[in-house]
């Protein structure tokens, strides 16, 4: 029987996780998304607190594989799964890489094609399209303006994208 794991995350991280995993968070070690949050979750011998604020479900399924050494990550006797604090963290860094990423490739390719620079640029449509792709409200839950200087610093930055320490 599956369990299901709550974890707190800022809204607009939640809100991106659920459009990308199309509502189906629902751990499968098999998916690359699965196998790095099967391996931030932990077991412990009693029910765990639910996190207060804007939360996030996530369903675990019980894990037998054949011809694995991995027995499983949840066996579905006397043991509950929970996210440790420092885990949840670590979960929100990569998450809001994931975020940025997204949003960053996609300005971009706008600033390849020159339609940045322009005055009236398309800079500020582009990231409001971004948010409400995710129904992300602007400026309540994540700022125009903070998307866009981190923008700026990740085009003025000589260090590769995915080799940035998160």
């Amino acid at each position: 029987m599956p369990q299901t794991i709550t974890i707190a995350l800022k809204p607009h991280l939640a809100k991106y996780l659920k459009v990308e995993t199309k509502g189906k968070l629902q751990i499968d070690q098999r998916s690359p998304i699965g196998f790095f949050f099967s391996k931030l979750i932990e077991e412990c011998p009693y029910p765990p607190k639910q996190p207060e604020g804007y939360t996030l479900q996530i369903k675990v399924a019980e894990m037998n594989y054949i011809n694995s050494k991995d027995k499983g990550l949840y066996s579905g006797r006397n043991k509950f799964l929970t996210i440790s604090p420092a885990n949840t963290k670590a979960l929100e860094k990569v998450i809001d890489f994931m975020f940025k990423k997204d949003l960053f490739t996609r300005l971009d390719k706008l600033h390849e094609e020159g339609r940045i620079r322009k005055k009236g640029g398309e800079m500020m449509a582009e990231i409001l399209a971004y948010l409400d792709r995710y129904d992300i409200i602007a400026e309540q839950e994540v700022s125009y303006e903070s998307l866009k200087k981190a923008y700026y610093r990740h085009r003025n930055d000589q260090v590769p994208l995915l080799s940035k320490h998160i």
